[in-house]
């Protein structure tokens, strides 16, 4: 969070990391139009001019291009709706609460700090994620190139190769990152919650004492766990958003997957990009509902409690 203050105290270096921000976000768009245009045109000439050789690939190209708009699709939502709502910080709860602490209690509220091994492993499994999709769909480009191609075309299409690796960059870097990052927001919320819990059940189970004792005591609890429900709240007015982007993007596109993994004739190609994608799209919807998951249970135990 001081990184990110520090950038928005330098004003060029804020509107230098906004436009590149935006200019992404751009990318995202055209690269997504250009998907759903392709769904509708038949001519080879035409999707070879577009950047479009799927048709080597299997004759039912839909196959290939639903699966990736979909894909697009949520990776430009979720870019235009971080561009909207960044300067509201709600993004950042509930580490932004750490400006308000001392620098040990920053600490503990620093995600890079409080879940070191979480966010490693999160970003070496994103990184080795991103490398294997980048690599294979190389792999791929470069095979049919060599097989199926001649020259003209292939000095064509090379343009559109490096596109669309940069597109697979920004599209499943975006998804995964911005994930990662959810599942820390959630843990950081379920902590707090649990902490408070934990008071509250040691509160419970110790000597009841004199009547009226325990009623500061009460009454911080009280405010501590309107505190986190407003934390909520807050946080919940930019992840929401969030939540139903991925909804109405990956679970369509997983039933789809499934639908031409049960019924379509399979290649060698079309398995990989099949198996691949559809293990993807669960990896993104599986981390997104057990941290949501994980944060109700917890807020369901503390009002059980109360």
């Amino acid at each position: 969070f001081r990184s990110i203050e520090s950038l928005r105290s330098n004003n060029n270096c804020f509107k230098l990391s906004r436009l590149y921000c935006i200019t992404i976000c751009v990318f995202l768009w055209l690269s997504t139009a250009r998907v759903f245009i392709l769904l509708f045109i038949e001519d080879k000439e035409t999707q070879v001019r577009m950047g479009d050789i799927t048709y080597f690939w299997n004759n039912y190209r839909l196959y290939y291009l639903i699966p990736n708009f979909f894909c697009g699709l949520h990776a430009a939502l979720i870019n235009t709706h971080f561009i909207s709502k960044e300067n509201d910080n709600a993004w950042l709860i509930p580490f932004v609460s750490a400006t308000h602490h001392s620098a040990d209690h920053q600490r503990t509220l620093n995600p890079f700090y409080t879940y070191q091994t979480r966010t490693r492993l999160f970003i070496l499994f994103n990184v080795s994620l991103i490398c294997f999709t980048i690599s294979f769909n190389f792999y791929t480009y470069y095979i049919t190139y060599r097989d199926r191609l001649d020259d003209t075309t292939t000095q064509m299409y090379i343009p559109w190769m490096i596109f669309h690796l940069v597109w697979l960059f920004y599209s499943i870097g975006s998804v995964l990152f911005t994930t990662s990052y959810f599942n820390l927001v959630c843990k950081e919320v379920e902590k707090r919650f649990a902490i408070v819990s934990k008071e509250i059940e040691d509160l419970a189970e110790s000597d009841p004492g004199q009547p009226g004792s325990k009623n500061e005591i009460l009454m911080s609890l009280y405010f501590a766990h309107n505190e986190l429900c407003e934390l909520v709240d807050e946080s919940n007015s930019y992840w929401q958003s969030y939540l139903f982007y991925t909804a109405i993007s990956y679970i369509p596109c997983g039933c789809y997957l499934l639908y031409v993994l049960f019924f379509a004739t399979m290649d060698n190609i079309l398995l990989t990009y099949c198996v691949f994608t559809f293990i993807y799209s669960l990896i993104i919807l599986i981390i997104i509902a057990s941290s949501a998951a994980d944060v109700s249970s917890e807020v369901q135990f503390l009002i059980f409690i109360f």
